[in-house]
């Protein structure tokens, strides 16, 4: 806001809707300039209820970024307007980057960048642009100044690769938080009452005092400049060279010697560039065509800039502590000012009226935040100028309200970037449904639901709600006598550490209903964890997910329950991007080479593990010596052939080979597992892969009423030396079961390890069986036994039995083996 002004029209901390015109009266500048501020600011207020902070409507390409290469590597900017903060910035036309007046930074010349706009109130006086704004029948007398939104994009490198992260880390500032006090020390009073009114100690203009940053930097390092005329006395350039410099004709304002300048432009203005000290008039010349100034050292702007003018400033200051002078030329008015702690940007501004009649004639502004000018930042892309891609749109969007047509039932609507924990605390006491756009959310901290009844919903696999780092159960459902999850994908985070529970956990509730989800768990080094888990409620449906779990992880687990259906979900094991020794701690690889060793016999090890063993062998005496068990001494050698820094004395060539050996080893824990006490419990439809556990349920001893498992694929992958419960479909401790239509096969890993095949159960039956049990055209492919049957005692008060296993094939194994040490007595033709 540089120009001839008597007061700041409308600061921010202000409630004026506008100035009313009454008969007779003057109207004054600040109340015209307080009528446009204020209606700038309540159509600002209402673009910013309406869009939020910053976007553009769906589907427009209004300042979308995309790469050229001609003539030069550059970035082009669409036409179009995007709403910043309240404000519209308009692109006429595609703009490139390079070709915006002196832009800094420059595009950096390759690496990841984060392009985003910034936008700002510019205030431009005709003496930066004269030849448009100042009419040539007036010439040279200027009228008004004029206003924009100016805006700038800008390319800054970043190592993150979401559009959030890059933004965070290039730490933005909108504007100064310093604090100003401008104040002025008490007058002397006059000696004669007859004197008239005024100041008795000088004069002080009718105008407006402005103090203004030069250069940036803290209290004790800012430069800040003042101006008794706000700064409007300005002249443009017509040419410089070295110290001299050749104003256009411009009446009303005229330099003197000794008079402070500054050479400044456009463009320095929009970056916050820095200006550096002051010039001093040395001398001025009248000329035809403007004055010649020469100045007490050479111009440092650059030739042919925008909006080039010399300014009239009546003092600098370096640093603003202490109470700071402000003399108007060598006259000391008593005026000073003092910067509190904080930083200070170019460009930042503080205005003071001035009012010679009154006293003290100069506003007090006590620790006042700036008048001006705050900047407002919007994500447009990630750029890789590498590749020349644009890796991601970073502008934020939204539909327009003559587009709207959802007469939604939601409680509560949640966008990316909104806190998920925020919207769940404000539902009612009842609960509600809270619908998710479409977009990822990160969270940082577990989000409990607790309401009693409560719908979480999104629009499908494109609503992301993913763990950050360390944060393995996401979303936790607690107590509610009603809760459905749908149509969301969740994804936890890698723990430091194993945790229980599940990416989606549900506990102690009543009626749980999870469809439609799609359900992450990434990799650990222990079984605890599960992709979806459901603890002690009594009515659960799971149906049509898709769950995906890491080594040695659950996909789906529910324990306790009234009445259970899982049912059309596919359960996936998906193994670490990375494999190999990286994949899981070399803790676990080193005890997976110990146990080989120890466990296989030398003639059925792989050539690679082989010369392990041999190695260990050589050296065992001495580590057994040291560490007093064979077990012990193994574990120690495989530590340190995995360590991180691998033993020089270590063959290249069987290394490489143990590393290639390993690189297979891993595989999930349990794709879908029911356990604990339940009445009913059916497992329909569902696909189960690369599990060492496909469908596991263990009901607690004589408390199983009926199991239904049907129509399943199930896929099961091994390692070679696991020693735990292997099988793709397991029943324990049932009153009535049903295993029926089961497709299974088996892959067993760690064969560049070892030659031995592991014993896996198709089916495996144990425990207390009940009155019925029925395991019908089932189909086994790989498995050592098609259905294992072991029962422990007979189940109390059964008196009549029906045990059946029919048409079953088990291919490359054994169809049937039975271990019952109780006679059964069938009502029905025994099998």
């Amino acid at each position: 806001m540089t120009g001839d002004y008597t007061k700041v029209p409308l600061r921010r901390d202000e409630r004026w809707t506008g100035a009313r015109l009454q008969q007779g009266r003057v109207l004054v500048e600040h109340e015209w300039n307080l009528n446009l501020d204020a209606t700038t600011r309540a159509l600002a207020e209402a673009a910013r209820d309406v869009v939020g902070a910053a976007g553009v409507p769906d589907g427009s390409t209004a300042f979308n970024v995309s790469v050229v290469t001609a003539p030069a590597l550059d970035l082009e900017i669409a036409a179009g307007r995007i709403w910043v903060d309240g404000q519209a910035a308009f692109a006429p036309g595609p703009v490139r980057y390079s070709q915006q007046d002196r832009i800094a930074p420059p595009l950096p010349a390759g690496g990841r960048v984060l392009v985003y706009l910034e936008v700002f109130q510019e205030h431009v006086q005709p003496a930066e642009d004269w030849t448009a704004l100042v009419d040539p029948a007036l010439h040279p007398v200027d009228s008004a100044a004029r206003t924009r939104v100016g805006w700038r994009v800008r390319a800054v490198p970043t190592a993150q690769t979401t559009c959030a992260q890059a933004m965070s880390a290039a730490n933005l500032v909108p504007l100064s938080t310093g604090r100003l006090t401008i104040d002025r020390t008490a007058p002397p009073s006059a000696g004669d009452p007859c004197s008239p009114p005024g100041d008795p100690r000088g004069t002080v203009p009718d105008g407006l005092l402005r103090v203004e940053v030069l250069d940036p930097g803290t209290a004790t390092t800012a430069r800040f400049a003042w101006s008794y005329e706000n700064g409007a006395a300005a002249v443009p350039v017509q040419a410089f060279t070295g110290d001299t410099v050749t104003l256009a004709f411009a009446g009303g304002v005229k330099f003197a010697r000794d008079d402070l300048v500054e050479v400044s432009w456009l463009a320095r203005r929009q970056d916050r560039q820095p200006h550096g000290a002051l010039y001093r008039v040395v001398d001025v010349t009248a000329g035809a065509g403007g004055d010649v100034l020469q100045l007490g050292r050479a111009v440092g702007a650059p030739a042919g800039a925008a909006g080039l003018a010399v300014r009239r400033w009546d003092g600098e200051s370096v640093g603003g502590t202490g109470q700071v002078p402000a003399p108007r030329g060598t006259r000391n008015l008593g005026v000073f000012f003092t910067a509190g702690s904080g930083n200070y940007q170019t460009g930042d501004w503080w205005g003071a009226a001035l009012r010679p009649e009154t006293e003290p004639s100069v506003e007090r502004r006590v620790t006042a935040a700036p008048d001006g000018v705050p900047r407002a930042f919007v994500p447009l892309a990630l750029v890789n100028l590498d590749t020349k891609v644009v890796e991601r749109d970073c502008r934020p969007k939204f539909r327009p309200l003559t587009e709207l047509r959802d007469r939604s039932t939601c409680t509560v609507t949640v966008f990316p970037g909104e806190d998920l924990q925020t919207a769940v605390n404000a539902l009612p006491a009842t609960g509600g449904e809270i619908c998710l756009a479409a977009g990822e959310y990160v969270v940082h901290t577990p989000v409990v639901i607790s309401a009693p009844r409560v719908t979480l919903t999104g629009v499908g696999p494109a609503t992301v709600i993913r763990g950050a780092s360390g944060v393995e159960s996401v979303i936790a459902f607690s107590g509610c006598q009603d809760a459905r999850l749908s149509d969301v994908q969740v994804v936890a985070g890698a723990g430091p550490a194993p945790q229980q529970g599940g990416a989606v956990t549900f506990v102690n509730c009543g009626e749980v209903t999870v469809t439609g989800a799609v359900l992450g768990r990434p990799d650990g080094p222990t079984p605890d964890g599960s992709a979806l888990t459901v603890r002690n409620c009594l009515r659960v449906r799971v149906t049509g997910n898709q769950c995906t779990a890491g080594a040695w992880q659950t996909g789906i687990l529910v324990t306790g329950g009234l009445d259970v259906l899982i049912k059309d979900n596919t359960v996936r094991y998906v193994p670490a991007k990375t494999a190999g020794l990286d994949t899981l701690p070399r803790e676990m690889f080193a005890s997976v080479l110990a146990a080989t060793i120890r466990l296989v016999p030398a003639a059925q090890l792989q050539p690679s593990v082989l010369a392990f063993a041999q190695e260990f062998d050589k050296r065992a005496p001495v580590l057994i010596g040291q560490h007093g068990t064979r077990r012990r001494a193994s574990v120690v050698f495989a530590r340190y052939v995995t360590g991180p820094t691998r033993p020089a004395d270590i063959p290249e060539s069987w290394w490489n080979g143990l590393r290639d050996a390993l690189s297979n080893y891993l595989a999930g824990g349990a794709g879908i597992k029911l356990a604990g006490a339940m009445n009913s419990i059916r497992v329909l439809d569902n696909t189960v892969h690369d599990f060492t556990q496909g469908i596991h349920v263990g009901y607690a001893a004589s408390q199983g009423r009926t199991v239904q498992v049907r129509g399943n694929t199930v896929r099961v992958m091994v390692p070679f030396d696991h020693r735990r419960d292997r099988h793709a479909v397991a029943v324990s401790n049932v009153h009535s079961t049903w295993i029926t239509d089961t497709f299974a096969e088996l892959v067993v890993t760690g064969r560049r390890l070892t030659k031995l095949n592991t014993p896996v159960d198709g089916v495996s039956l144990y425990g207390q069986l009940g009155p019925f049990a029925l395991v019908r055209q089932n189909s086994f492919l790989g498995f050592s036994t098609g259905v294992r049957c072991q029962q422990s005692t007979l189940a109390p008060n059964v008196n009549n039995r029906a045990w059946v296993v029919a048409e079953t094939v088990a291919s490359g194994g054994t169809a049937l083996v039975t271990t019952l040490p109780v006679v059964a007595e069938n009502n029905f033709p025994k099998p």
